[in-house]
């Protein structure tokens, strides 16, 4: 109840969307885009495609790493801003994906490009984990539900959309959406640290600070009182 009165979880709960809910659409398509936009054959697709995935081995790490580099930086704020350029890049290689042929990237060309929107895929997933434990810290685990929910939500947003729109367009459909997600990441204001554009206000970090006092009974003469 807790982490689902917070608004800031159903932000990364749509990030999420986008990014992990995205990974299990692409997986399962794929071979299917491939074959019709750069004329491979599905065997092709299946194995260029297949480097989609194995982009997971390394990037969900190298988002996580970035969103702890930014926090050592620049603090929660840092977290955000991370982030926020991860989802961004995300979405722009998407679009700079779907708007490729065989004519225009052959088939070296789509496979860069593929591989590099990968990793912006797996580094959105592992920054958005970066932030997760800031959000609500009184109950990690249920805003870590909500959030991985999100990925099964996004999921089934993106087959739906595969199947009245056809892969192509909505996988650009997709693309814009990831892009809207991350502009949402830009609102996320977190109390005791501030947000992307905006430091922790004075009176918050006051509030957030608990005096030493107030968390433990004094104590005089061995008795507590």
């Amino acid at each position: 109840k807790i982490a689902a009165s917070n608004w800031r979880v159903w932000i990364l709960f749509v990030v999420y969307m986008f990014c992990f809910g995205l990974e299990l659409v692409v997986n399962g398509q794929i071979s299917i885009y491939l074959s019709q936009a750069f004329a491979m054959s599905q065997q092709e697709g299946a194995l260029v495609g297949g480097c989609f995935g194995l982009t997971n081995l390394f990037a969900r790490s190298l988002g996580g790493g970035m969103s702890d580099w930014a926090y050592s930086k620049w603090s929660v704020r840092g977290r955000i801003w991370s982030l926020f350029i991860q989802v961004i890049l995300e979405g722009m290689l998407m679009l700079i994906f779907t708007h490729g042929t065989y004519d225009t990237y052959g088939p070296i060309g789509a496979l860069m490009v593929l591989i590099a929107w990968g990793i912006t895929v797996q580094a959105t997933e592992g920054g958005t984990y970066g932030l997760v434990p800031f959000v609500e810290p009184s109950a990690v685990g249920g805003v870590a539900g909500i959030v991985g929910a999100g990925g099964n939500t996004g999921a089934l947003v993106g087959n739906t959309m595969v199947k009245y729109m056809k892969v192509r367009p909505a996988f650009a459909g997709l693309g814009w959406l990831t892009i809207c997600a991350g502009f949402l990441v830009a609102l996320i204001h977190m109390p005791g640290h501030g947000s992307m554009f905006c430091a922790a206000d004075p009176i918050e970090e006051k509030k957030d600070e608990k005096p030493a006092q107030q968390q433990q009974p004094q104590q005089q003469g061995g008795q507590y009182f």
